[in-house]
């Protein structure tokens, strides 16, 4: 049996080792898709499933709140975020009627979204059918599509415009790092903010 300074280390040096693999070209061009939707004046829908669910909410509201450089200043132009995650009426009306695999199709066939929007699914697996289901219709439809995965990424790998992927089969490291791609990709809009 491990000792849990044995399990600590072996912990930690697993997750370095995911880290070195996630491609940054992979996250520098989600930045720059989603920076492309800002200066189209377009809007970014995020949806996730459970820990994902949480990650999407933090997104938009990160996105939405830390990319403004001037929050007294009413005519600075900022980025357009929604969650789809965090209406939990619509959202449990949605699944109670028409069944869980519709929750995010069908609040973005009511947000009758245009071509200059996004939507980033966020999905450990890439298997969550409602998010797929999501995915589909907004590629139909000539949406720009961004996921965020794991494990061996799933139909989303598939389906997706860009993939950011931790190759790892461990929710624990897929979700840390979906979290800090979050972070990385705030940031990365700031400076591209900065840049302007």
């Amino acid at each position: 049996m491990k000792t849990l300074k044995k399990f600590t280390k072996e912990y930690w040096e697993e997750f370095k080792k995911a880290v070195l693999e996630v491609e940054t070209a992979e996250m520098e061009k989600m930045a720059e898709m989603m920076w492309q939707v800002y200066k189209d004046g377009g809007t970014i829908y995020f949806m996730g499933n459970g820990g994902s669910a949480s990650i999407a909410s933090h997104m938009a509201a990160d996105i939405g709140k830390n990319t403004v450089t001037d929050h007294t200043n009413h005519k600075e132009k900022r980025f357009n975020t929604v969650a789809l995650t965090d209406n939990v009426a619509w959202m449990t009306a949605l699944a109670n009627d028409l069944g869980y695999e519709n929750v995010f199709v069908e609040q973005l066939k009511n947000m009758a979204p245009k071509r200059k929007d996004m939507v980033i699914m966020v999905s450990s697996s890439g298997n969550s059918p409602n998010v797929v289901k999501a995915a589909l219709w907004a590629k139909k439809r000539g949406m720009k599509t961004g996921a965020m995965v794991g494990y061996k990424g799933g139909k989303l790998k598939e389906i997706a415009d860009i993939v950011v992927w931790v190759p790892r089969e461990h929710y624990g490291y897929v979700e840390g790092l979906h979290g800090d791609i979050h972070h990385y990709l705030v940031y990365a809009l700031q400076q591209l903010k900065k840049q302007e």
